[in-house]
């Protein structure tokens, strides 16, 4: 029998920085100079930039900082650190709430928590395991926001902004080693001009994990990890009136298992857990089932621009995202030779065009108008192979059509 021990070793060429954690309030006071002060937290919720404690709107803003120093790789992860934001990921899907509210496990479906990248919305429920590294903040915006993040932003907005190129040359290198897990992590940033004007950061990494759980049906420790990631930005800012940003990023991820334990049986499941086919249903971290594999790559190209017209700013985001994605279920979560071999395959491609013109802020009366185009295509398959051999296949397809959206903001 297995038990989880806690037993960290963490080598970092940069010391932990402090972390900041805002929920509706500014943050709380750090020093800043010799007089002391406050260390303002900049949020981008109502797509300009401003101080949280001028957003009109039920936010918790997580630092890139806070999201290092706790080990923090994925969404998932980072949603223990919000209140009333929930990600559930299981075998069949993952599942995006706030307050509750989320979305059925229908591949159709969009989630009605709207995520959004740098600006760039993914919608998939698949997207919310990519790997979240070298953060500038998370914000997570609760309630309805249909007015500036869409209709599928009916639970709330998960708004993710990565760190940008900067203007002096610096790198990091980090890793961590768990021994009882055999879990490693290595993360390397460099970043820092190219020329005039122009600036670059590389970001890479990599994740490996043995498990902790012991599946005594195939003989492994489970979920074995094994995810690779790489991101690149380019930016250009001459200090003109046109500043332009390109990223690139890729991501490959994989898992073998996963760490769930059957301790309950329910329904009809009485008959296979209590009844000859007996299975387990002790917590202690042994299972017993046929498997459960997930591969995941990704490629998003997304380029921002800015140009400033007096007084008022004109942006442009266009973006380029794939994502394919392979999966085997054991569905019965037994080790009884049935649905052993349920495959899911989702292939998706989404091109997305946004222009919008803002007013300068902190006026009296501001405004923020733009249009927005989408075109996606998700192909969904759903196989099973039952014992006799006989394949039982669904598959569907939908392919969403370009939407053009005004986007309006009230007076404040």
């Amino acid at each position: 029998m297995k038990k989880p021990f806690v037993a960290l070793l963490a080598a970092s060429a940069l010391a932990a920085p402090a972390a900041a954690l805002a929920q509706n309030a500014p943050a709380a006071p750090e020093s800043t100079d010799d007089q002391g002060g406050l260390e303002e937290i900049i949020v981008t919720a109502q797509k300009r930039a401003e101080g949280l404690s001028d957003v009109p709107i039920s936010i918790s803003a997580v630092s890139g900082k806070q999201v290092e120093s706790y080990g923090q790789t994925n969404l998932e992860q980072i949603s223990s650190s919000v209140p009333n934001l929930k990600i559930t990921q299981t075998a069949i899907a993952n599942r995006i709430a706030i307050r509750g509210i989320a979305s059925g496990d229908n591949k159709g479906f969009e989630q009605s928590v709207a995520m959004f990248v740098d600006g760039v919305y993914y919608g998939r429920d698949q997207l919310s395991r990519l790997p979240l590294i070298d953060m500038e903040r998370v914000e997570v915006l609760r309630g309805p926001q249909p007015t500036l993040f869409g209709k599928n932003a009916i639970a709330g907005a998960v708004n993710i902004t990565t760190r940008s190129p900067t203007d002096e040359f610096e790198g990091s290198v980090s890793g961590l080693y768990e021994f009882n897990h055999k879990e490693f992590q290595l993360t390397g940033v460099v970043s820092g001009p190219l020329s005039d004007g122009v600036e670059a950061r590389v970001v890479g990494y990599h994740r490996s994990m043995d498990g902790y759980f012991y599946n005594q049906k195939l003989d492994r420790d489970e979920p074995n990890v094994d995810e690779y990631y790489f991101r690149g930005k380019l930016e250009f800012d001459r200090g003109g009136p046109f500043a332009a940003e390109l990223k690139l990023e890729y991501a490959d991820f994989e898992m073998k298992g996963q760490p769930r334990d059957v301790f309950g049986a329910v329904g009809n499941y009485n008959t296979v857990f209590q009844g000859p086919f007996f299975v387990s249903t002790d917590p202690d971290y042994v299972r017993e089932d046929n498997g459960y594999e997930s591969r995941n790559k990704v490629f998003g190209a997304t380029l921002n621009a800015d140009l400033e017209l007096g007084d008022h700013t004109l942006t442009s985001v266009s973006s380029l995202l794939d994502y394919k994605t392979r999966e085997i279920v054991d569905v019965d979560f037994s080790g009884i030779s049935f649905l052993d071999g349920t495959n899911l395959r989702e292939d998706y491609r989404q091109f997305s065009q946004e222009l919008r013109l803002a007013s300068p802020g902190g006026e009296t009366f501001n405004y923020i108008a733009g249009v927005y185009y989408q075109h996606a295509k998700l192909d969904v398959q759903d196989c099973s192979i039952q014992p006799s051999s006989r394949l039982a296949r669904r598959s569907t397809r939908s392919a969403t059509r370009a939407t053009t959206a005004i986007m309006r903001r009230n007076p404040t």
